[in-house]
């Protein structure tokens, strides 16, 4: 990657990071200034980021290559295919390609805006966790960041799934959850 790029992506990241827009503290602002005079002194005009364009093909091999492995196999239901295809739009768009922030930003939203039975969206923490080593291990990811992104599925999966069965006890009012929710680990 040349210089002008590497200004570009980190331009980019510094702009959408969530976590640098709510930092109020007087080191994140200091540190944020030195980024973006240390930005400055990089030639500018670069290429940012491109999400990546799955051929319809490639992420058919790519879904049929994990469900068929063993960590993919108790998720065999058609709905689960939905699912990773509407997690994949997230964060960089790369199915190959997860980071703890892009995980913890998947599960601290309302990831129940989509036409999928309330058990299989429940089931995203454990269908990540099986995924993410897939994943990373087709592109080669190293096993650190692998580790880090499980750790985040496994600190933030409870509360997920406590948040979602909360709001649909509060919208449908089906009792049927209601013993289920404290099951949900």
């Amino acid at each position: 990657m040349d210089l002008a790029d590497a200004r570009t992506w980190i331009d980019d990241g510094l702009r959408w990071s969530a976590l640098l827009q709510m930092s109020g503290s007087a080191e994140g602002r200091e540190a944020l200034l030195i980024a973006k005079w240390v930005l400055a002194q990089l030639p500018g005009g670069g290429c940012g980021y491109q999400r990546p364009e799955w051929e319809e093909d490639d992420a058919a091999d790519l879904l049929d290559g994990f469900l068929s492995s063993p960590s993919g196999a108790p998720f065999a239901d058609v709905d689960y295919r939905v699912l990773l295809r509407e997690l994949w739009d997230t964060g960089c768009g790369d199915p190959l390609r997860w980071s703890s922030s892009r995980i913890s930003d998947i599960l601290r939203s309302r990831f129940n805006d989509y036409d999928l039975p309330l058990e299989i969206v429940l089931d995203a923490p454990a269908f990540l966790r099986a995924f993410v080593p897939f994943a990373h291990e087709q592109s080669g990811i190293a096993q650190h960041l692998t580790d880090e992104a499980v750790a985040t599925i496994d600190r933030l999966g409870l509360g997920y799934r406590r948040q979602l069965l909360a709001n649909a006890i509060e919208h449908d009012d089906d009792d049927a959850w209601l013993s289920y929710l404290d099951r949900a680990s």
